[in-house]
């Protein structure tokens, strides 16, 4: 298989073992319950393309940048998988380009085909990751600019969850895009042979070993004796078998479940245009609230509009997920890892909106006023994210130290009622200019968050004393070599031979958590997109697709609305 693949026969080098999230999502995959997590952006060069070699510098740019790029998992099927590194990657088994005559002309016809795209790639299994890494790279090529003579792009990238989460998702792409802006000095350094021979450059520890998620008596007790007492005692004393709040006539779609011959991705976008945006971002801050907080009251707005009035929704639960680097010294943004956890919240259906309401005019301005009580909600949701990414206590993601067989914990969930209506993942803004040099020797943590120092800014060495990892890639006795790159944020626009445009996070069906997920990226100075995704077939609903196009068209409005000041 291997020499079929044009890969080296030598045996992969251990690198380490998965962390227990890492874990949690390496099992997820093997089972095939959630499968390809992307981030696209839309491309744009006056550059010539020649086929996968035009984008081979940059790949292996981001190999170099990047250390879990490398990373292949051995035993991805046991409860003990490990990461461990290939001598050689063919870069054919990551990198593929659409037929361009697929794609019609206009953004509606380009998001269309994308969307059609980004679902096929999110329902594929990664396969041999025990020698090949589990990512890649898929080119939609669109019809170029009629006046300019601009090519375009949609790039998207596609990987497993144990490799990295949303954050790292663009981080590879602001590499990639540094990696093509150089293009004439990664090609010398690099070359075009889709052949790459891996670095020894260490993996970041696990997210357990750069902080001590401490978990309470109080917050253990309920899931331990939720999962332990007969069900209707739990039932009498209130004790659920999930730290997630419930709620009667709680929405939460169909029961879990799985079927790995008809197991796909739905899709829908709604895109909001920066004028709108920034309108509203400014409202959020007179309002002292942040956007992810005012973003949920738009959600279940569009959700109590969506489902039927007599559907059993008086309540929805949300997951929202929250970056845990602004407590971990050493990581940053530009950093591929895995540092998410989640923060739940309850919201009662909004039973103005299951009246129905005057429809938007031309302009696409819903013409009903916004129930002032949005912005106290949203104050509140926001108070909750932000206790949630300032401290390491209670995280759900801390409880997985007490979780012993994870393929029983995660097949056991089929066939049960979820426990979440929604999750909500915002990444923020995506700026492909921020520079990605390499940073210097760093020691990593293990133990208490860190404190900054008062005359770097950095870190210092903080932890169980006598206990710290060093993370320090390979240096010549003169040091670091330079960043043979140029970096874009020192460009003007016209220097610059790529742009990326809009920006689209997404992901794949999940068979054991919520029904839906709302995915958000906003690009630097552009739109915001919201790509609703969901596991089809258990929304519950008559006709999926025509009411994700309904919940999306209400999100814009509302937050035309917003911005309208009605």
């Amino acid at each position: 298989m291997a020499r079929d693949r044009g890969l080296s026969t030598a045996a992969p080098v251990p690198l380490r073992a998965a962390g227990r999230n890492e874990k949690r999502c390496i099992i997820r995959h093997a089972l095939g319950f959630y499968r390809a997590l992307i981030i696209t952006g839309l491309y744009s060069t006056h550059d010539k393309v020649n086929g996968i070699e035009t984008f081979i510098p940059a790949v292996k740019h981001c190999l170099s940048t990047h250390s879990i790029l490398s990373a292949a998992i051995k035993g991805h099927d046991t409860e003990e998988p490990e990461f461990v590194r290939p001598p050689l990657l063919n870069l054919r088994n990551h990198i593929r380009i659409i037929e361009p005559a697929c794609v019609g002309h206009g953004d509606d016809d380009e998001l269309s085909r994308l969307k059609h795209v980004l679902g096929q790639t999110h329902d594929q299994v990664f396969e041999n990751c025990h020698i090949i890494p589990p990512w890649r790279i898929v080119i939609l090529p669109l019809h170029a600019d009629s006046k300019t003579g601009i090519k375009r792009f949609y790039i998207a990238f596609a990987f497993s969850h144990s490799h990295g989460d949303g954050v790292a998702g663009l981080a590879f792409h602001r590499t990639f895009v540094e990696g093509l802006q150089g293009q004439g000095i990664t090609t010398v350094r690099h070359g075009t042979d889709p052949r790459y021979q891996t670095s020894d450059i260490p993996l970041l520890p696990p997210l357990e070993e750069l902080v001590d998620l401490q978990i309470s008596n109080s917050y253990l007790i309920k899931p331990v004796l939720g999962a332990y007492l007969p069900r209707f005692v739990s039932g009498i004393l209130g004790i659920e078998a999930s730290t997630t709040p419930q709620a009667a006539d709680m929405w939460r779609g169909k029961p879990a479940s799985y079927n790995e011959n008809n197991f796909h991705t739905g899709m829908e976008l709604a895109i909001v245009k920066d004028d709108t945006l920034q309108k509203v971002l400014k409202l959020c801050r007179e309002k002292e609230t942040k956007f992810t907080g005012l973003l949920h009251q738009v959600i279940v707005r569009a959700l109590s509009e969506a489902l039927p009035p007599d559907a059993p929704a008086k309540n929805f639960v949300a997951q929202t997920a929250v970056d845990l680097r602004g407590m971990i010294s050493g990581v940053t943004k530009n950093d591929m890892a895995l540092c998410n956890t989640v923060e739940h919240h309850l919201f009662p259906r909004d039973s103005k909106a299951t009246k129905g309401r005057p429809r938007s005019d031309s302009t696409g301005i819903a013409r009903e006023s916004v129930d002032p009580r949005i912005w106290e909600r949203a104050r509140e949701t926001t108070k909750a994210l932000a206790a949630r990414a300032t401290t390491l206590e209670d995280h759900p993601v801390g409880l997985l130290k007490y979780l012993n067989d994870f393929r029983k914990w995660m097949t056991g969930q089929i066939g049960r009622e979820r426990d979440s209506s929604y999750e909500l993942s915002n990444v923020m803004c995506f700026d492909p200019d921020i520079p990605t040099a390499a940073e210097p020797t760093i020691t990593l943590p293990i133990g208490r968050p860190p404190t900054r120092s008062a005359t770097t800014g950095s870190a210092p060495t903080l932890g169980k004393p006598g206990i710290s990892t060093i993370f320090s890639p390979p240096q010549s006795p003169q040091g670091p070599p330079p960043s043979p790159i140029r970096r874009t944020a020192s460009m003007t626009e016209n220097e610059k031979a790529w742009n990326v445009g809009r920006v689209i996070f997404s992901q794949p069906a999940n068979a054991v958590g919520s029904p839906v997920s709302f995915n958000v990226v906003t690009r630097k100075d552009g739109d915001m997109v919201v790509a609703l995704t969901w596991q089809q077939n258990v929304l519950g609903v008559r006709d999926e697709e025509g009411w994700a196009r309904k919940v999306c068209q209400v999100i814009k409005e509302v937050l035309c609305g917003i911005a309208s000041g009605n």
